[in-house]
């Protein structure tokens, strides 16, 4: 029995595997030019084509989540990113204002104002800070006692509970001299400005706060999430909040769903309003794409889709979305392709079975008690030196058959909704992984993906596993036309960044190969250069013409990069700096990230306190370190640094990088 123990162990991790890679398939959407039933063509493969139905019926629902009941991915939408408007020299730090901006006030108006570091230019994105030039909104946690120390004795005390205040700060940032704290809000979370509207993303709620009385800020709208419904993520662009939520499925009663009430009012999305892949795919939870108006938080359209809860990206260009999902071969078809490729290694009876199982409509933990049964049979009448050679042959062989046929086994989906009415306009695929939207870059009619292959995805049988690398182009229909495979083979993608015809990929295991992509024919795409370095960098952001910047770490502490790419095919690191720190949440978060690029400087911050880079002249040097520990931000008015800490406020004068003013918050 130990060889079939062998292979059953193997199939359960290869089953686990397999379900988790049916992650989130999108495709749905809330509209009514689909009538109850009606389905989107989805993904065309070599044999049939797939296809997103409506579900009927809560009926329907229920049938669906019992077939799919043995898949067990999960699927949720990555964050994180970089800017890739063209080629930008760093964040779109300079913003317009409106011409009342000093209605009432006696300032100057700012001529450059620090925004989010961003991925697409003027698309913004949720942070914990944001200024319109006259205020900083800065949503923070400040730990305090909750009682004094109390004396036991001469030598020993108690240190009392610590507590924690929660508020978003709104301080007064100009003059340099009336810098203060002038009010708060207190709900907490991160945050979007669009006009005269803080738009809070708590917990359990999202909030419209008129702010044209800053001293006084009023809410005006309201949007209260249901039970089960969690806050994914937003974008604000042209005038429109992209909001993005996720509710957990009730089987008892999947549909409809309510995923939040806005002003008491329920959104109510109907079963035959939500969409789903035709065949069987975890549906652990339903997604909501709606636009909100944020001067009065009223809803929009809305797209609506099953998925579960891992393995997702969303990527926003100034027309399109562009929503990701996960998922997987069927495990039986693929070993019922390796045993037919490998026909002497079984009876054809055995072969015949598989393809045989793989046609009925069962659920994947179905099918593997069935294949169960199947390899029991097929051991049971092996002697001992059968079962030996069985043994060592399918092991050898499933490793040269996945070096082949990896790419088959997890793919990602990738749907485009036009951001002008969110309707879906085309579809794709590519195999692999994506990292999260750093992956993702729309240029010129073509969108590019960064993926990683084989990333745990094969137990088999006890062989090794591999990973590569590719890169995929796909035109506005989102068919592949061009890629590059195999890039760091037996290592995994650690960042991505395209910028205009270029892009740039860091893999890593245990050295840092820095390639460069030649990505100006979409249709013959090429890696031009390779750089290997110790270490690795998991933030690339374009510092300045022909200069990178990668934020990562080698030998357990925060590493930065300046990589000089003017020669795509002989990438150099010219200069490097080791920052005493073990992790800075710019090399996981962007929106940490703070450029300046008129003084040729940027920020982080990290454990034990904020920095402040130049790289002029193509150094690397500390200019400037704040010791608080709490630094989480910062953000440029004029020719002054704010830097923010939950406990205060700190202004550096950038041509000096002297304090100019310190403000408790």
């Amino acid at each position: 029995m130990f060889i079939f123990s062998r292979i059953k162990t193997v199939i359960a991790f290869l089953v686990i595997f397999l379900a988790a890679g049916l992650s989130f398939f999108v495709i749905s959407g809330y509209r009514n030019d689909f009538a109850d039933g009606d389905s989107i063509l989805l993904r065309p493969s070599r044999n049939q084509k797939q296809k997103i139905k409506a579900f009927k019926s809560a009926d329907d629902f229920k049938n669906y989540i019992a077939k799919t009941s043995a898949g067990n991915g999960q699927a949720g939408f990555g964050r994180g990113g970089a800017q890739t408007e063209a080629f930008s020299l760093g964040t779109p730090m300079a913003k317009s204002l409106p011409d009342d901006i000093n209605a009432g006030n006696d300032m100057a108006t700012p001529a450059r104002i620090g925004q989010t570091n961003v991925q697409v230019l003027n698309i913004d994105e949720p942070d914990i800070a944001k200024t319109n030039g006259r205020e900083i909104f800065f949503s923070k946690e400040q730990s305090f006692f909750k009682d004094a120390p109390r004396p036991l004795g001469e030598s020993f005390k108690i240190m009392p509970d610590y507590g924690y205040r929660k508020e978003i700060s709104i301080i007064k940032a100009l003059p340099i001299k009336e810098v203060a704290k002038i009010g708060k809000i207190d709900q907490p979370g991160t945050l979007l400005l669009s006009g005269d509207r803080l738009i809070v993303f708590s917990d359990r709620e999202i909030y419209g706060y008129d702010i044209a009385s800053s001293t006084a800020p009023a809410q005006t709208w309201k949007i209260d999430l249901k039970d089960r419904t969690d806050f994914v993520d937003a974008r604000l662009f042209d005038g429109k909040i992209y909001l993005v939520t996720r509710t957990g499925v009730n089987s008892l009663a999947p549909c409809p769903v309510e995923p939040y009430a806005a002003k008491e009012t329920p959104l109510t999305i109907a079963c035959s309003s939500i969409y789903h892949p035709a065949t069987a795919a975890p549906a652990e939870a339903t997604y909501n794409l709606s636009t909100i108006d944020p001067a009065n938080g009223t809803t929009g359209a809305t797209v609506a889709f099953v998925g579960s809860y891992d393995n997702t990206a969303i990527y926003m260009s100034k027309t399109a979305i562009y929503a990701t999902y996960g998922y997987s071969s069927d495990f039986i078809e693929f070993i019922y392709k390796f045993f037919k490729a490998n026909a002497d290694l079984v009876p054809a009876e055995i072969i015949a079975r598989l393809k045989k199982l793989m046609s009925y409509e069962l659920s994947a933990g179905a099918k593997t008690t069935e294949f169960y049964d199947i390899m029991a049979k097929l051991e049971n009448a092996m002697d001992g030196d059968a079962r030996l050679k069985f043994q060592n042959e399918i092991t050898n062989r499933m490793d040269s058959y996945y070096q082949e046929h990896g790419r088959e086994l997890a793919k990602t989906g990738i749907v485009k909704i036009a951001a002008a009415d969110l309707k879906i306009t085309a579809n794709g695929e590519v195999p692999g992984r994506l990292l999260n939207q750093f992956s993702l870059d729309e240029y010129e009619n073509h969108l590019r993906a960064a993926v990683t292959i084989g990333e745990n995805s094969w137990w088999g049988f006890g062989g090794a596993r591999q990973t590569a690398n590719d890169i995929y182009v796909l035109d506005d229909q989102l068919k592949t036309v061009g890629s590059i495979k195999d890039l760091g083979k037996e290592e995994r993608i650690y960042s991505a960044r395209f910028l205009g015809d270029r892009g740039y990929l860091v893999t890593f295991k245990q050295v840092d190969p820095f390639f460069v992509l030649d990505l100006s024919d979409p249709k013959n795409p090429q890696m031009k250069g390779e750089l290997k370095i110790p270490g690795y960098s998991s933030y690339l952001h374009p510092i300045a013409k022909n200069r990178i910047l990668g934020v990562g770490q080698d030998n357990g502490k925060v590493k930065l990069s300046l990589f000089d790419i003017a020669d795509p095919a002989a990438p150099k690191e010219i200069a490097k700096y080791a920052l005493d720190e073990y992790w800075t949440e710019a090399a996981t978060n962007h929106h940490a990230f703070t450029q300046d690029e008129k003084f040729q400087a940027f920020f982080l911050p990290g454990g034990q306190g904020g920095y402040v880079f130049s790289y002029k002249d193509d150094k690397l040097e500390l200019v400037k370190a704040v010791a608080e520990a709490s630094a989480k931000r910062a953000l440029y008015i004029n020719d002054n640094l704010y830097v923010l800490t939950d406990n205060k406020i700190i202004v550096l004068n950038e041509a000096s990088w002297e304090k100019e003013a310190e403000v408790a918050l």
